[in-house]
């Protein structure tokens, strides 16, 4: 039993490892304050690797999966098979980032995004699989109002301290995350919306040859932020909105760094193809009616927004 809050705190540090959070200042100071939350990510890992059966466990599991990719050197089990991932030491931890925002209510209409939360979280990737959906293994690094990042000097003052602290140290997000990170437009409806390539909005679906589509590079990526920080005026150019906050982060870069979005990829761009298929296929031989394939399609996106 505590007296008050700090005697609280001071034995959960003493007796659990607690880490307390440190608070990082977004606004400015002749601004109203705003504020989120960091938690260093070298003190979790250190919380985490106390524990000598997690090492072992760990240690097992790169062992293991290093056996199995020379047994099926054509098989990935893990990112460290991986074209870059054979540049890495083969006795380093791979840290893998992840952002998302959370809805702490459920308002309906223009009021969805009022209460809304950016969760920075990280996981190692070298744990075992059996423990890669456990909470347990899910550690988070930071935490701020969504509303606050929309404005890229109060992003940058955000995720400058987590920067700093992985490259003491030395991501996996969702698409309008990683857009978000890496400097790219994220409004996924018009224009160049895609971080891959240059193709525009209008031409998504018409079976253009892989050829005929300007792949981004990292060079070309570059020039245009240059173009962008030189002329203030723009606001977006090729898709591309600005620098990453994360651009100071060793190693990371918007083209090379951010992995795809599966989940959303496949529900929103190619399951509706896949549906819209097999209902103009079951249409034309005659096995349903116009009436109740309406139906189905409206049941499918139904579902589809549900899942989502």
């Amino acid at each position: 039993i505590t007296k008050n809050e700090y005697q609280f705190i001071k034995q959960c540090e003493d007796y659990f490892d607690y880490n307390s959070p440190e608070e990082i200042v977004v606004s400015s100071p002749n601004e109203f304050p705003e504020n989120g939350y960091f938690l260093p990510v070298d003190k979790t890992l250190l919380s985490m690797l106390k524990y000598q059966p997690f090492i072992t466990r760990i240690l097992e599991n790169i062992q293991n999966q290093h056996t199995a990719a020379e047994h099926d050197d054509d098989l990935m089990f893990s990112i460290k098979n991986g074209h870059h991932g054979n540049r890495l030491d083969q006795d380093t931890l791979l840290i893998q980032l992840y952002l998302d925002d959370i809805s702490l209510t459920n308002p309906l209409g223009s009021k969805r995004d009022l209460h809304k939360l950016c969760m920075v979280y990280f996981t190692l990737e070298d744990i075992p699989d059996e423990c890669r959906s456990k909470i347990d293994f899910i550690q988070l690094v930071g935490i701020c109002e969504s509303k606050f990042l929309k404005d890229t000097t109060k992003a940058k003052r955000f995720f400058q301290p987590i920067v700093d602290n992985l490259n003491n140290l030395q991501l996996h997000a969702d698409n309008l995350a990683a857009h978000m990170i890496g400097g790219f437009q994220s409004c996924f409806n018009r224009g160049k919306f895609c971080r891959r390539c240059c193709i525009n909005y209008e031409d998504r679906n018409l079976p253009l040859p892989l050829s005929h589509i300007k792949v981004r590079t990292v060079v070309d990526h570059d020039k245009t932020v240059q173009e962008i920080k030189s002329n203030p005026n723009k606001s977006s150019l090729m898709g591309v909105v600005g620098e990453s906050p994360l651009h100071e982060l060793i190693g990371f870069h918007p083209i090379l760094s951010l992995p795809g979005d599966l989940m959303h990829d496949f529900i929103e761009d190619v399951w509706p193809i896949i549906i819209m298929s097999r209902l103009k296929q079951a249409s034309s031989m005659r096995l349903i009616t116009y009436g109740r394939k309406q139906f189905l399609f409206t049941v499918t996106i139904w579902i589809s927004v549900i899942i989502v």
